[in-house]
């Protein structure tokens, strides 16, 4: 309650920044923009005040090219709190004047802003962004007004690569209303059950669900083929999913039923056809078939319609002819048709019967033919006869599911533009749902991670703390193996986004207590101490391990000294052994700026990626022209810690904004994106590199199962952690009954001049930063303290607070061990 109460402060705050714009003084005295945290988009405007003199270059400046993302509104990312808002790699509309209103950043320029001159009337955005060339638009709070939505319609790509995402609105706010009634215009629907990937999916603090719209419309050159959700080759479906697409009370329907295709015919030849099959759960694709014998089954063809007119007036309904039984002539080894009927007749087609034949008799060839030749002569005596009965085996089984029939269905689209389609008697008609592109992939599933955490001595964490942690780690890292991190759109980085399709999803996480806080891998006898200690000898075949301990040293003979890193990864070679591990200080994992070292998920995915096989592609220097680390598609590089900067120490060469800079080995951009390399920018794997883990992982099978899934269904949050905790329990008991005392209140002064004081109570020494806001949420007071175990009293001056006043307080430690909000009430 208190984390949605928060968001609606925030929320009302940029309602009230949104009305008020900001002003020109204030934003010409103002702090640059933050690039370190946001990507620079190098767009030339996006520090100049809007000025009709001005005639800028529209975006995209490729013509050929799309946006991938503008923020209405937005601010660039921002973290803060509980709120996380707005993107890294975004173009975001806004007040000329408008500065950064919440987070780290406030009171900053907006990073890659694109200016409106006012919020109200015309935004005059047609000068910065041309026409349908927007593949996301976004929107976050702010308030949904006509001419934002008047934009929004002009700059989204209405080919079917469009999307528009709105945060924080219910389906009954005006805004959405009014939104949802002009989308229509252009064919956009509200898209309830689609998927967001990153990093849409990353927006926190909102207190309604994303709603997203998308066209109908799908556009192909040439001929593609759409399939609708199948659990049986999908596993990413569920069955609420699959209940989208079935057929309502089959015996309710009439069998005239009619449907249709509406779209339009680009090219000679084009075509829009859609065929819906019954699902079974018991196939082996999950669609129910047609059995004349067990070799020669068919798909069971259920209703299909087919569109070859240019026109967009009618849904155009040229049903076609569907066989509904055959029988294989073992003479020429030919199917013949038992009969046909028109698609339309849809009680007949969907009849619940893996079987075109009746039982008894025509189940026998020898009994069908009699009975067909005692037909054929009763036939021949009664030519004319109308009421002479039809062939007895022509009769399939019309026995129908009360209810809901599940089906699936295909949408075949050449040289077209689909808009919709109806298919009678089915829920879930809107395209936009359910097509799917039918280009399932093989997934690695690894069967078991056991990560064992050494903790150290002096420490005792909570069970909950650790396990947050490690599955934040292994999201993020499957983010990385599965490709959800998006498509390079820097021209610059010349390799392809490679998908290794490996996910980590069960976890055994093992707690247990470490007799050293510090281990120095390179050490025989601390080596061997901490694979004794987390059993790296007690493996199997299916299991990956990874250690943590708190501190992990490596020691440097040639100048002697000894430097705690951040992992390491032990292999046997190219094949996997059971005696490979990966092993990282949390002390680092857990502390280190994420703008200079990179996340912690980062470093677990260039960890497992030394598991695969994988090198550092700077391995070998800049005039290695193969490539340090022989994959074809990473170019060489210098340096291993090439990003830092320290002037006059071991790092002096480094850089400035390292992501805004990339350094150039003999003509050749370093691939600082690569995971492989160091340094805050990795985020992906090459093709080349993705086939040496392949090659690497298929030499021990019993690593992992295969799952065959469209990419889309891919969830890499879905991560399962077991946690055994096998330090002392009277330790533990103990230490948690500590941990519930700990309190943090605000002591009101008797008179008008006291200070106040912030008491904290802790169970342990640590640092942390605290923070105070009012209703409104202005940050009033922040203070960086060092807490002592106990009792802690920390004086603040009058002037911030009013003694009947209404705050916020914020406390989180340097390691994250407690993300305390707690209101502070009238005294």
């Amino acid at each position: 309650m208190k984390k949605y109460l928060f968001s609606i402060v925030l929320l009302l705050k940029i309602t009230l920044l949104f009305s008020q714009g900001g002003t020109r003084t204030a934003w010409l005295r103002s702090g640059p923009p933050n690039y370190k945290t946001n990507k620079n988009l190098n767009y030339p405007y996006s520090n100049n005040e809007f000025s009709l003199f001005e005639s800028p270059v529209p975006l995209p400046l490729d013509s050929k090219s799309y946006i991938d993302l503008i923020d209405f509104y937005g601010e660039g990312r921002i973290v803060d709190i509980s709120l996380v808002s707005g993107f890294k790699e975004a173009y975001n509309i806004n007040h000329q004047y408008q500065l950064v209103s919440n987070g780290p950043d406030q009171g900053h320029r907006i990073p890659n802003r694109i200016p409106v001159p006012d919020y109200n009337g015309d935004l005059q955005l047609a000068r910065y962004i041309t026409n349908d060339k927007v593949s996301n638009i976004t929107l976050m709070g702010a308030p949904i007004q006509q001419n934002t939505v008047q934009e929004m319609i002009r700059m989204i790509r209405k080919d079917g690569g469009g999307k528009i995402i709105i945060y924080g609105f219910s389906d009954i706010d005006s805004g959405i209303i009014m939104l949802e009634k002009e989308l229509k215009k252009i064919d956009f629907e509200y898209a309830e059950h689609a998927f967001l990937e990153s990093p849409f999916d990353e927006i926190k603090g909102f207190t309604h669900s994303p709603r997203v719209y998308k066209s109908k419309r799908i556009s192909v050159v040439g001929e593609k083929i759409f399939w609708s959700l199948n659990p049986k080759l999908d596993y990413g479906v569920t069955q609420e999913q699959m209940e989208l697409l079935d057929f309502t009370s089959l015996l309710s329907l009439d069998a005239d039923l009619s449907g249709g295709i509406k779209g339009a015919i680009n090219k000679p030849g084009g075509r829009i056809s859609i065929e819906v099959y019954p699902y079974d759960k018991d196939g082996d694709d999950g669609i129910q078939k047609l059995i004349a014998t067990e070799s020669s089954a068919r798909n069971k063809l259920i209703y299909g319609v087919y569109s070859d007119v240019t026109s967009l007036d009618e849904y155009v309904d040229k049903t076609i002819k569907v066989p509904y039984g055959f029988i294989l002539d073992k003479a020429d080894n030919t199917f013949k048709v038992l009969g046909e009927t028109d698609s339309n007749d849809i009680k007949l087609l969907a009849a619940n019967s893996r079987s075109g034949w009746e039982t008894g008799a025509c189940s026998y060839f020898f009994l069908r033919g009699l009975m067909w030749f005692g037909w054929i002569t009763g036939r021949l005596y009664n030519a004319g006869n109308p009421n002479f009965p039809s062939l007895p085996c022509k009769k399939v089984l019309t026995q129908l599911r009360s209810g809901k029939q599940p089906v699936v269905i295909k949408v075949t689209i050449k040289d077209a533009t689909l808009h919709d389609l109806k298919i009678p008697g089915v829920t879930g008609n809107n395209i936009v749902n359910f097509i799917e592109d039918k280009g399932i992939k093989e997934y690695k599933v690894i069967k078991r991670l056991k990560i064992t955490i050494l903790e150290s001595p002096r420490e005792f964490r909570e069970r909950a703390f650790y396990k947050a942690r490690i599955k934040g780690y292994i999201s993020e890292m499957n983010k990385y193996y599965t490709a959800k991190t998006g498509n390079v759109k820097n021209p610059a980085i010349s390799a392809k986004i490679g998908n290794s399709r490996i996910l980590f999803k069960n976890v055994d996480l093992i707690i247990k207590k470490g007799t050293t806080s510090k281990y120095n891998y390179n050490v025989a006898e601390q080596e061997r101490l901490f694979e004794s200690e987390a059993d790296i000898s007690y493996n199997d075949d299916e299991t990956m391990q990874v250690v943590y301990v708190h501190s992990l040293a490596k020691y440097y003979p040639r100048a002697p000294s000894e430097r705690v890193i951040r992992g390491m990864s032990k292999n046997g070679g190219v094949t996997i052994l059971n005696s490979d591990y990966t092993i990282f200080s949390y002390s680092r994992m857990f502390n280190d700026d994420l703008n200079v070292y990179g996340s912690p998920g980062s470093t677990l995915a260039h960890e497992f990626g030394h598991y695969f096989y994988l090198d550092h592609p700077f391995l070998g220097g800049c005039n290695n022209i193969a490539g340090g680390d022989q994959v074809y598609d990473t170019p060489p590089a210098e340096g291993a810690l090439w990003y830092l900067n320290d002037p006059g120490g071991p790092n002096e060469r480094g850089i400035d904004n390292p992501c805004e800079n990339p350094p150039v080995c003999n003509g050749q951009r370093r691939q600082i994106e690569n995971i492989m390399d160091y340094g805050p920018c990795r985020w992906f794997f090459t093709e080349g590199q993705v086939a040496r883990m392949k090659r690497r992982i298929e030499t021990k099978e019993s690593l992992y199962e295969s799952i065959w899934v469209h990419d889309i269904s891919v969830d890499p949050n879905e991560v399962n952690i077991t946690v055994y905790d096998q330090r002392d329990k009277d330790l533990r008991k103990k230490r948690e009954a500590i941990n519930d005392e700990f309190s943090i209140r605000m002591l009101y002064p008797n008179t008008q001049n006291a200070y106040y004081n912030l008491e904290v109570v802790s169970d342990q020494p640590e640092k942390a930063t605290i923070r105070i806001f009012d209703i409104h949420s202005n940050l009033l007071y922040k203070a960086y303290y060092s807490i002592d175990e106990g009792l802690n009293h920390f004086p603040i001056k009058p002037r911030f607070f009013k003694k009947r006043g209404l705050y916020l307080v914020t406390y989180i430690s340097d390691d994250g061990r407690y993300e305390k909000i707690k209101f502070l009430g009238s005294q």
